[in-house]
C-alpha cells in the first residue's frame, strides 16, 4: 500500500511520485494520445509505473507510514 507511488531511481535513491508527474502522464496519454511506451521514453519512467498511474484514476499520491 505505502510503496505504491514510490520510485526507486538508479543507484537505489527513492523518491515520491509527485502530483505534477501524475498530471503529465495523464495529460500525455489522454490529451496528446501518446502510448505508454512513448510516455516512458519521454519521462524516463517504467512501463509498470505509467500503467499503474493510468489505471488507478487518482490525481495525487499519498504515502502513509505504518506505525
Amino acid at each position: 500500500m505505502g510503496s505504491r507511488w514510490l520510485l526507486v531511481m538508479p543507484g537505489g535513491m527513492i523518491r515520491k511520485l509527485v502530483a505534477e508527474t501524475i498530471g503529465k502522464i495523464r495529460r500525455l496519454h489522454h490529451v496528446d494520445g501518446r502510448s505508454i511506451g512513448a510516455i516512458c521514453r519521454r519521462l524516463g519512467l517504467s512501463r509498470k509505473l505509467v500503467r499503474k498511474v493510468l489505471h488507478s484514476g487518482t490525481t495525487e499520491s499519498r504515502y502513509e507510514r505504518a506505525e
